[in-house]
């Protein structure tokens, strides 16, 4: 059970990592990341289909949402 726990403590670190190395926001010199989560901006308070999906950012320092938006290519 505790390695099971160990292993998926591991899991949030490393997407925790990865979210903050594709960031278009970069941390402060003395700031460091403690979890990223997927996240839903509900404007209205109850989630809605054009309700923007990102990532919400939790620093020692700050709390940030950054909103992921997928860019549509088109094959010519």
């Amino acid at each position: 059970r505790q390695v099971s726990e160990f292993i998926r403590h591991l899991d949030q670190v490393e997407y925790m990592l990865t979210q903050l190395a594709e960031a278009t926001f970069g941390l402060l010199p003395t700031e460091g990341g403690i979890a990223a989560v997927k996240a839903v901006w509900c404007k209205t308070g109850k989630e809605q289909k054009d309700d923007p999906e990102g990532v919400l950012y939790l620093t020692d320092q700050r709390l940030i949402f950054e909103q992921k938006e997928e860019i549509a290519t088109k094959k010519v």
